[in-house]
C-alpha cells in the first residue's frame, strides 16, 4: 500500500540519497529500493515516522544539508523520481528495512539478504 510521502519528506530523502547513490553508481531500481527501505521504516512502529527522523537515527546517509545539490543535479532528479515511485507503492525490496552497498565484482551470498539489485543488497 502506498505511503503518504509528504513533499518535505520526499525532498529530504532525495537530498540525503543523492551523493551516496552517485558515489556508488546505483541503478534506478536500486534507488527505488533504497527509498522504499526508508518508507518501510516510516511505516514500521519501531522507527520514526518521517524521512528526516529515520535518516537521523540511522547511519545510512549524511544529513541532507551536507549535499550541495547543484553539484549533483542529475543524481538528485533520479533520487527524487525514485522517492516518488516508492511513495506511489513501488517496492522492489519486498518490504526490506535494511540495505547495504556491495563491492563491485564481489559476490556476497549472505543468508540475510532477501533481494540484491545490482550492487545493493536488501533485507
Amino acid at each position: 500500500m502506498p505511503i503518504l510521502l509528504l513533499p518535505e519528506d520526499a525532498e529530504y530523502l532525495a537530498r540525503s540519497m543523492t551523493r551516496e547513490c552517485s558515489e556508488h553508481d546505483i541503478s534506478y531500481a536500486a534507488r527505488v529500493g533504497i527509498a522504499s527501505v526508508v518508507l518501510n521504516r516510516m511505516e514500521d512502529d519501531r522507527y520514526p515516522d518521517t524521512a528526516a527522523a529515520v535518516i537521523a537515527s540511522w547511519d545510512a546517509f549524511l544529513p541532507a544539508e551536507d549535499y550541495p545539490i547543484p553539484d549533483y543535479e542529475r543524481e538528485y532528479r533520479l533520487c527524487m523520481d525514485a522517492c516518488r515511485s516508492a511513495g506511489d507503492g513501488a517496492d522492489p525490496t519486498g518490504g526490506a528495512l535494511y540495505f547495504e552497498f556491495l563491492e563491485k565484482d564481489v559476490v556476497n551470498d549472505s543468508p540475510y539478504y532477501t533481494v540484491i539489485i545490482d550492487n545493493t543488497a536488501f533485507w
